[in-house]
């Protein structure tokens, strides 16, 4: 830690940044099974689950939900590497959607493909097209089954898997999104 010039006396010293913590103590236990999952590219994956449990409900209306990505306290959704590894496991599993880490611009437009300003399509290309491209492009190479949904937060992920009709088939499916976290 670099010493700074203190105000007002001119002698050094180490200066400090006051943030605020976040202390949560959820009304129930939040149970994980951390054996195959784990590191910050699960973050989406796991607050999902925790939001699962605290809720006492299945986020994922019976579909088999993989996806990957850091989180940010303010809900934001980061990039992470080797995607194509784990659109390959999301696969094996059988997962029916894959949420996928993307920036903001990029989200917007994903559906309708409207044309995007080429200062955002730049900012984009440099932010987040790179995880959503690569996804795009394994799915294709390797004829994957998982349907890839771009998210740039925890919002979006939520209306995505709010947006779902329940899945008539329940059986097969998983009963977490975390299951299948990566």
């Amino acid at each position: 830690m670099p010493l700074i010039e203190m105000p007002g006396t001119g002698k050094p010293g180490v200066g400090f940044t006051n943030q605020t913590v976040l202390k949560v103590t959820p009304p129930d236990k939040v149970k994980f099974d951390f054996e195959d999952t784990g590191g910050p590219s699960a973050g989406l994956m796991m607050t999902l689950e925790i939001i699962s449990q605290l809720q006492g409900k299945d986020l994922t209306k019976g579909y088999r939900i993989a996806g990957t990505g850091t989180i940010a306290a303010d809900g934001s959704v980061g990039l992470i590497g080797g995607i194509q590894y784990k659109l390959m496991a999301a696969d094996r599993e059988k997962a029916d959607y894959f949420l996928v880490p993307y920036t903001r611009v990029a989200a917007d437009h994903w559906q309708d493909n409207e044309k995007i300003a080429p200062k955002d399509a730049i900012n984009a290309v440099l932010n987040g097209f790179g995880n959503w491209s690569l996804a795009q492009q394994t799915v294709a190479d390797l004829k994957l089954k998982p349907k890839l949904v771009p998210v740039a937060s925890l919002q979006d992920a939520l209306d995505f898997l709010n947006s779902l009709e329940p899945k008539k088939d329940v059986s097969a499916a998983s009963p977490s999104p975390s299951a299948k976290a990566s």
